[in-house]
This record gives C-alpha cells, structure tokens and sequence, in this order.
C-alpha cells in the first residue's frame, strides 16, 4: 500500500476514558476488538454494521 494513501492521527486528542474502549485500530489498518471488554458487544455490533455493504 503506496505511503501517500496513509494519514497519520497521532496528534489527535482522545477522549477521557478512551483506556476502557475495547478497539484499537492500527496504522496497517488492523483493527483489534478486546473480546473481554463489558463494551463488547456493542464494539462487535458497531464493527459488523459499517464493515458490511448495504444492497
């Protein structure tokens, strides 16, 4: 994947309990989703609504 395409958010300011969010996105564009965290679920939800295409 061409540098160019990649955009770096690394100054951006988190949120006050971002600790307890449980995905981390990496800069490859991996995403991991904490199968642990009690925010789960929602996580998990979230991923699945914006990773499928709607027909």
């Amino acid at each position: 994947e061409p540098e160019a395409n990649k955009k770096d958010f690394s100054k951006l300011e988190l949120k006050p309990d971002h600790v307890n969010r449980p995905l981390w996105v990496c800069v490859d564009g991996r995403i991991f989703l904490e199968t642990f965290s009690p925010l789960y679920k929602q996580a998990y939800d979230f991923l699945i609504a914006i990773a499928e295409p709607v027909c």
